[in-house]
């Protein structure tokens, strides 16, 4: 379970060190992005939730998660997964990173539209 969402985006973003595995892209400029309803929610990093925020302004709401900071996911990551060892840590907030960034190219690439499924 999670946050379904498809963003269109006026012009073709570069997805230059991306990993191809969160790209989907499915129609021409309309890209899917997942958030999932577990601690491994990047909107949890900044303390925001799908279910009370999203709606209100969702290009609003993706262009704040695209700002999010590696200061940001380093300190949730730490607090949030105390109890596992330094590399799967690092392994997480890598992953945080990659999706942040995703989302951060759809932003550049001018937001038109967002439909979703909360």
């Amino acid at each position: 379970m999670g946050a379904d969402i498809h963003i269109k985006v006026k012009t073709k973003p570069s997805f230059e060190g991306i990993d191809e595995s969160i790209i989907s892209e499915d129609k021409p400029n309309v890209f899917y992005y997942k958030d999932p309803y577990s601690d491994f929610c990047l909107a949890r990093v900044i303390g925001k939730s799908y279910w009370a925020e999203f709606d209100l302004n969702p290009k609003e709401f993706l262009i704040e998660l695209s700002k999010i900071t590696d200061e940001e996911i380093q300190k949730y990551v730490e607090e949030k997964f105390a109890m596992t060892n330094a590399t799967v840590r690092h392994d997480i907030c890598e992953w945080f990173k990659m999706k942040r960034d995703y989302l951060k190219r759809l932003v550049e690439a001018d937001i038109e539209d967002v439909s979703y499924w909360i």
